[in-house]
């Protein structure tokens, strides 16, 4: 049984867990029993069950328990961003809720939900009997115990649950890590993947209680809040198609890559505006000689209004801000400085600097159009404080030290440096935060106690946590007075205290710059490949529109089955090319679409679903026609570019 089992991991792309499980040391618990002849039971090294009398009777009791009152997942209700955003996915979501805002919504929804979650695994006697009464599509086995899942893969056949998922049109996935804050990530990530629009009611199921099961959970309590983040939306993907074009069509740059560098000796300061940038002057100004300062967003105009000019730059966002922020901050541009960018800035951006080097961002449409696979560089976004990191760790810095890279604030109103373009621009607008959410998440600090955060800032702790966790070889010092990251030291500015000659900087940073090779401007531009992109997606927005005059019947799991193949496949999908391009560029807008329908039509009485069924279709059906039409303009106008 445990070699076939084995072997049906193999075929499901899963053999690196069963070659940990085959590669498994000694084990002193044993299995006794089996499911025909019974009882069933899993003792430990000192004879002890772990099931009481019999695993088999156990898993029953346990199962009809928690059916009675079932822990599930609830995503909040679907709103619109007001109704000026002009956001295509805003748009059908403030029709549909205008319209039915006499339609009575109940609290939650039918029994059907995306994913069952397993936290533990034990023998998985559970499992047969939770899909046989629970409408899910996907599972997810949480369980750190080696031993645990060869045993259960040594008790039952798993190839009839594989196949009742498949059936079901899901996937099994597994997470088996004995950190459990790295499994809270992969649960967040797990629960994004392609059936992510259907997440709004899966179940979750504590098979046992340990420590590190009581730390995992609390730690997804922490990052849950991420799961309502969409995955992109369409104008933005169109803006940095349009971005990403100008900026390859018009600076030779030179591309942030995986190349090896020297390592150096020298720290990177990597400088925020946040709070705590502030207690921090006095090192960056006594330190500014002895190591090479990334500033990143905002950061720059703290640092140049204390007359601090940084070596590098890092900027991320793609919209007219960035450009009005550093004009803002220094109007004649920064001519000592290196730009860091992300492929997608505006192309006002890179003109201020002394020259550029572009970061391709993963995921994102025009990189996955015009780039290979292996050019863009991982866990570099979403803000500049992980670009940064990404980009100090690709030039060799063994030592990073943040400064100001608060991610929240120990006073919720308090949320940028005094120093920052924020606080001395004069504007309500860049004092209030300049958009920026609300710092309302409390979540631990740095140095102790509760500093208070917002979704975005937990978003970029989870992705500087995982390249922290990814990479050897660096130390990585928060001297800030934020939220904890995990994997940095905490440190205090007054602690940093530098002794290597200015000269050792000035030649490490010349290295730096050599080893950079410029492309010339327009090599990225292909029309061509532009062409067939231009093709490919009109003909996914018809197919799309065929799928949804294909499905009169108010099943929304049906359409998406049907949508899925046309869409982005999950968080975890990085492909290249003009078809993952195309599926990409109304992904996430289209998702948040699914996602209204599946959060309103389960929660409606059966005689209001199919009126608000024939209304979303024909929403939907509208705003995939504008989009194409949005589309065809934009690729006209980069063409002739």
């Amino acid at each position: 049984m445990l070699d076939d089992n084995l072997s049906l991991l193999n075929q499901q792309g899963q053999s690196d867990l069963a070659e940990r499980i085959k590669n498994q040391g000694d084990d002193r618990s044993r299995l006794e029993g089996s499911l025909d002849q019974g009882p069933v039971n899993l003792f430990d090294d000192k004879g002890n069950p772990y099931y009481g009398d019999d695993a088999l009777r156990l898993a029953d009791a346990q199962v009809e328990g928690y059916l009675k009152q079932p822990q599930r997942y609830f995503a909040e209700p679907p709103r619109h961003g007001g109704d000026s955003t002009g956001l295509y996915h805003d748009q059908l979501i403030r029709e549909l809720l205008q319209q039915f805002s006499k339609t009575e919504i109940n609290a939650n929804p039918d029994a059907t939900g995306g994913y069952l979650v397993l936290f533990g695994l034990g023998l998985g006697l559970q499992i047969p009997l939770l899909l046989e009464r629970l409408p899910v599509r996907n599972l997810i086995i949480i369980e750190p115990n080696l031993s645990f899942i060869r045993h259960a893969l040594a008790l039952q056949s798993w190839g009839k649950i594989y196949q009742d998922i498949e059936d079901r049109g899901g996937e099994v996935s597994w997470i088996v890590d004995n950190e459990p804050t790295r499994a809270a990530y992969a649960l967040l990530h797990g629960l994004r993947s392609r059936d992510y629009p259907l997440v709004d009611g899966s179940y979750l199921f504590p098979h046992y209680q340990s420590p590190y099961f009581d730390e995992l959970v609390s730690c997804f309590r922490e990052i849950q809040v991420n799961l309502r983040a969409s995955m992109g939306f369409f104008e933005d993907e169109c803006l940095m198609l349009k971005n990403a074009w100008q900026n390859y069509l018009g600076y030779a740059a030179g591309y942030l890559g995986a190349d090896a560098h020297i390592r150096k000796t020298l720290p990177a300061f990597i400088v925020g505006s946040g709070p705590s940038f502030d207690e921090a002057l006095p090192c960056l100004r006594e330190n500014r000689e002895r190591a090479v300062y990334f500033s990143v967003g905002t950061g720059i105009s703290s640092l140049v209004k204390h007359g601090i000019q940084p070596d590098f730059h890092c900027e991320v966002e793609n919209t007219a801000l960035t450009v009005e922020a550093l004009e803002k901050a220094s109007p004649g541009g920064f001519p000592e400085t290196v730009l860091i960018a992300a492929n997608t800035v505006p192309p006002e951006t890179a003109a201020m600097f002394k020259s550029v080097i572009f970061v391709h961002r993963d995921s994102v449409v025009p990189t996955r159009l015009l780039t290979a696979d292996d050019a863009c560089v991982p866990l570099a976004v979403p803000t500049v404080a992980n670009m940064a990191c990404r980009a100090a760790m690709e030039f060799g810095f063994p030592e990073i030290i943040l400064f100001g890279v608060d991610f929240g604030s120990r006073q919720p109103d308090n949320h940028h440096s005094s120093a920052s373009v924020y606080e001395t621009e004069g504007s309500d607008f860049f004092r209030s935060g300049a958009g920026m959410a609300a710092l309302t998440i409390p979540v631990d600090g740095n140095r102790g106690g509760t500093v208070y955060t917002n979704r975005s800032f937990l978003n970029a702790r989870i992705y500087l946590e995982q390249l922290i966790a990814s990479s050897s070889g660096f130390k990585i010092y928060n001297a800030g007075n934020g939220l904890r990251i995990e994997g940095t030291l905490p440190a205090l500015p007054d602690q940093v205290q530098l002794n290597n000659p200015p000269e050792a900087r000035t030649a490490q940073l010349a290295g730096i710059l050599d080893h950079i090779v410029t492309v010339p401007a327009g090599t990225l531009c292909d029309t061509e490949r532009l062409s067939e992109f231009s093709q490919t997606v009109a003909r996914h927005f018809q197919n799309m529109i065929e799928a949804l005059d294909a499905s009169p019947s108010p099943d929304v799991a049906a359409l998406y089955d049907q949508l899925r193949p046309l869409l982005q496949q999950g968080q975890g999908d990085i492909a290249h090319g003009v078809e993952a391009a195309s599926r990409a560029l109304a992904s996430g807008s289209l998702m948040m679409m699914v996602q209204t329908a599946w959060f309103l039509v389960r929660r409606m009485d059966e005689s209001d679903q199919q009126p608000f069924w024939d209304r979303f279709r024909e929403e939907m059906r509208d705003q995939l026609a504008a989009m194409q039409t949005a589309t065809d303009r934009l690729l006209a106008s980069l063409s002739s570019d």
